[in-house]
């Protein structure tokens, strides 16, 4: 995936034509050039993140020219940031065409700019890439059995994957769940015209087995579609003769109690900005609806992916511009929310510097027991993990909490503090920092410090590294519960104020978790 990094700049200054009388005709003439300014996208609607959009209009003013992207992301005002790394000519008219990737955010703008002139701006509204694997009968051992695959699904509560077109020809991976972390690949097939496919599978051996089908990597004709996960979907496979048709169905899901949604509050100030720690060294931010092996968005040291654990019915993927995390397909009451889902980050790991994540819990039930949703460091190199007797809790908390853990687990000593809130965590955005030096630790909750430990004896001096969890309790049924993490960075110790402020921890004991 190319870097289409951007920053927000200085705030542009908009000129504001006077209508009034007098102005001398050169004045006129400019406004009526600036006028024509235009912008179209194709196409205009059902889109994803990732894919080949045409841009095409006039800047406004003759003349051959370089033009520029900018954005802007709804909530900054009228503040616009250029897209770095990408400009495209003019004609001599002004006219202007091009393709570039659409961005996977909903309710993001564009528009063309060069110089002072700019043309009006054009809102993305990105569709959600998604879709279903549906067992057909009831499998048999030795009997093969089908599983139909559809790309443009319609789902229960998801507007956003309304208008889903298929993407022809693009490859479909049907993958058998071997351990959390490893998925064996069966099978691969392409998406037909109406967006279908599907695969046949024998299975030797009775019992529940799991399988997903992964939209491939779609890099053709200009577009950077990344890989997309189904959920995973549970099998039964049964020993002897099929079910008849007096046999009696499955009884129906019963919904529990429904949680009414709190309103979205979100906190934009970050640890990084607030402490100046300057560029960051990877920033993953999922913008173009990157895969979870995509290198990261932008940063001074571009490596590092991610790499699912999921032991139940959950998914991780990419959606609305940030890192998704679902316990279930549905988000709505009911059965199906159970085991532990995750995405650790490898390949950019380092034993001391800063690392900031803004996520949002959200949860739809309150009838049964809540996930734990986790940010933390962890040691890169699975032999150094030692039972989690190194981790370092950034935030931990739950949907209907009211408060965030932070901590630190050294050998047999543990450090936590647990800053109270004004009210629970339930939909709520939240911006969670960890700075992590030779003789201290401190942790940051929304850019303020919270705690600090001041001992070298905390301090594992071993390669460290994110991961973000939806933690579950075995196959007991939890609370449906969603986290969608916008971006995770990394930054250096080397700018910035070090800070040692935060409220001083108290020492515990900590037993191995293994």
């Amino acid at each position: 995936m190319p870097d289409r990094a951007w920053k927000f700049g200085a705030v542009l200054s908009l000129l504001v034509g006077l209508m009034l009388a007098g102005l001398a005709p050169a004045a006129s003439t400019e406004q009526a050039r600036r006028a024509a300014a235009s912008l179209a996208i194709s196409p205009g609607a059902d889109y994803v993140g990732g894919q080949a959009v045409v841009f095409s209009g006039n800047i406004g003013a003759t003349g051959e020219r370089r033009v520029h992207l900018q954005l802007n992301a709804g909530y900054s005002g009228e503040v616009w940031g250029d897209v770095e790394g990408f400009s495209a000519p003019t004609a001599a008219n002004g006219d202007f065409r091009f393709v570039f990737p659409a961005p996977a955010m909903h309710g993001i703008r564009y528009r063309v700019a060069s110089g002072r002139l700019a043309t009006p701006f054009v809102t993305f509204d990105a569709h959600s890439q998604d879709l279903t694997v549906t067992p057909v009968g009831v499998p048999l051992v030795d009997v093969p059995f089908d599983l139909t695959v559809d790309t443009t699904p319609t789902l229960a509560r998801r507007p956003d994957t309304i208008g889903l077109k298929p993407v022809v020809g693009r490859r479909l991976t049907l993958q058998k769940r071997v351990t959390p972390t490893q998925w064996k690949e069966l099978d691969t097939t392409q998406v037909g015209p109406l967006g279908l496919a599907e695969f046949t599978v024998t299975e030797p051996v009775a019992g529940v087995h799991v399988y997903r089908v992964v939209a491939e990597n779609y890099f053709e004709d200009g577009n950077q579609i990344g890989w997309f996960p189904s959920f995973p979907t549970y099998v039964e496979v049964r020993s002897g003769k099929r079910r008849t048709q007096s046999e009696p169905e499955p009884a129906p899901v019963t919904e529990t109690t429904t949680l009414p949604r709190t309103a979205t509050t979100s906190s934009r100030t970050t640890a990084s900005q607030t402490f100046r720690w300057g560029v960051s060294l990877f920033d993953f931010a999922w913008v173009f609806g990157e895969s979870l092996s995509a290198k990261p968005h932008r940063g001074s040291v571009l490596k590092g992916s991610w790499v699912e654990y999921i032991d139940g019915g959950g998914r991780v993927s990419s959606h609305n511009g940030g890192l998704y995390f679902d316990s279930k397909r549905v988000n709505k009451p009911g059965p199906g929310d159970f085991g532990t889902t995750m995405a650790t980050m490898q390949g950019n790991a380092r034993p001391y510097g800063r690392w900031e994540v803004r996520l949002r819990p959200r949860s739809y039930e309150t009838g049964a027991q809540d996930y734990i949703v986790r940010a933390e460091l962890v040691p890169e190199n699975a032999g150094d993990y030692d039972c989690g007797a190194h981790n370092i809790t950034m935030g931990e908390m739950t949907a209907h909490g009211r408060s965030i853990l932070v901590g630190v687990n050294s050998g047999d000593r543990r450090w936590t503090y647990r800053k109270t809130l004004g009210s629970d965590t339930n939909n709520v955005h939240f911006t969670l920092a960890t700075e992590v030096a030779r003789g201290h630790i401190t942790w940051f909750v929304n850019g303020k410090p919270v705690a600090t430990v001041a001992t070298p004896k905390a301090v594992s001096d071993l390669p460290m590294t994110l991961r973000l969890s939806l933690v579950g309790d075995g196959d007991r049924e939890m609370n449906d519960t969603d986290i969608l993490s916008d971006w995770q960075r990394g930054f250096s110790l080397l700018r910035g104020d070090k800070v040692t402020n935060g409220h001083q921890m108290e020492s515990g004991s900590y037993q191995a978790g293994c």
